[in-house]
């Protein structure tokens, strides 16, 4: 680690142990409720949630392989057509 970053982090350290405990401990509760109400979702409904954000994201990465696949074949079709 290069002393510059590491003066950074120690820097930055040094800033967050001048907020008053109170307000870390607040910060940190809310932190863990907001995890503690994630992990209460069952893993079906995440499962669904995470696939209907990413549905586009699978339909281009699927056509893509796909014309990938397609490319390939045709390559290898038309150099047998090739031959010297």
């Amino acid at each position: 680690m290069s002393s510059a970053v590491a003066s950074q982090a120690g820097q930055i350290l040094r800033e967050i142990f001048k907020i008053p405990s109170r307000a870390r401990e607040q910060v940190g509760s809310s932190w863990r409720s907001r995890f503690w109400q994630a992990a209460e979702k069952s893993r079906k409904e995440l499962l669904l949630t995470s696939l209907n954000i990413h549905r586009p994201i699978w339909i281009v990465g699927t056509a893509g392989t796909y014309t990938t696949a397609y490319a390939g074949y045709l390559a290898i079709k038309y150099m047998r057509r090739m031959r010297a």
